[in-house]
């Protein structure tokens, strides 16, 4: 098993683990051409941003990104893509106009407020997936590995590394993800909105 930084060579392989076990994630919903020509070109060349890879006997087994800065990082997903937006919509409209909610859906998550305890708070790990043959419990049988948390601690200690000692994670309420966030010691944030689709966890690096 090896833990390394993705590449834009690594891109079309995370895309597809990510659309394959996070079906339901707004990211997703937007549309294949929102992760390729927007959202991974941004994370894999954003300074301020990281994307680890396990890699298991050469197939890429799972990611974690994260990032020092998330506010600065939403704003350079806009601002450094402002010519390409208008034709990855123009795409994700044209096949389905019905995406559009999808869309709303994405700006809603990327501006609903924090809790107070979160406030300030900009170091965030991001996407996050292991796919499905590495995460079953005949793979953890076979091999007494959990993938997820072995890149789940590498992306802290790239944290750590940043000079982070509180990061954030958002999920979405209904995700099994968050009892992984629990037994990782993550703390659910006290002011969490019972009426909102999403939980923020608070953790520390130690």
């Amino acid at each position: 098993m090896t833990i390394r930084n993705l590449t834009r060579q690594d891109q079309a392989e995370v895309i597809r683990i990510h659309c394959r076990n996070l079906p339901e994630s707004p990211f997703v919903q937007m549309g294949e051409e929102f992760l390729s020509e927007i959202y991974y070109p941004t994370l894999l060349k954003d300074k301020n941003t990281f994307c680890l890879g396990c890699e298991w006997e050469g197939k890429i087994a799972g990611f974690i990104c994260g990032t020092v800065n998330a506010l600065a990082l939403s704003r350079k997903l806009v601002t450094s893509n402002l010519f390409i937006w208008p034709t990855v919509i123009g795409k994700i409209l044209s096949r389905d106009p019905r995406r559009i909610g999808f869309f709303l859906k994405l700006i809603r998550f990327a501006f609903e407020k924090s809790p107070a305890e979160a406030k300030n708070i900009q170091p965030q790990l991001l996407s996050f997936a292991i796919d499905e043959e590495f995460r079953s419990a005949e793979f953890f049988r076979k091999h007494s590995v959990k993938i997820a948390n072995e890149i789940f601690h590498a992306a802290v200690t790239e944290l750590k590394q940043h000079g982070v000692t509180k990061f954030k994670v958002i999920t979405d309420r209904k995700n099994i993800a968050n009892i992984f966030y629990r037994n990782m010691g993550m703390k659910m944030a006290a002011a969490n909105d019972p009426k909102s689709e999403y939980c923020l966890y608070i953790g520390d690096t130690g």
